[in-house]
């Protein structure tokens, strides 16, 4: 298998809140039919802001041109005492 690894950039936030909302949907056992609406609207915002300051860091993981993994880094936060 050549898996591709790309880092994310702002033309990949679709795909990173598409992702994110899947995983939170399987991760908490969610149906299709809840809302996440504004789950997906706080997520854009954050990813926005975050991949543009350096603060968060998104590597897609593809295998051929099928998506299959996201390695995700976020700076610590200030609340982080450790």
């Amino acid at each position: 298998m050549n898996f591709i690894y790309k880092t994310a950039t702002q033309q990949d936030i679709d795909i990173l809140v598409t992702t994110r909302i899947k995983v939170l949907r399987a991760a908490n056992k969610l149906a299709d039919q809840v809302d996440m609406s504004e789950v997906a609207a706080q997520s854009r915002d954050y990813y926005e802001k975050a991949l543009k300051d350096g603060s968060h860091t998104a590597i897609l993981v593809y295998d051929k041109d099928q998506i299959i993994g996201c390695l995700l880094y976020t700076s610590p936060s200030p609340r982080d005492r450790t």
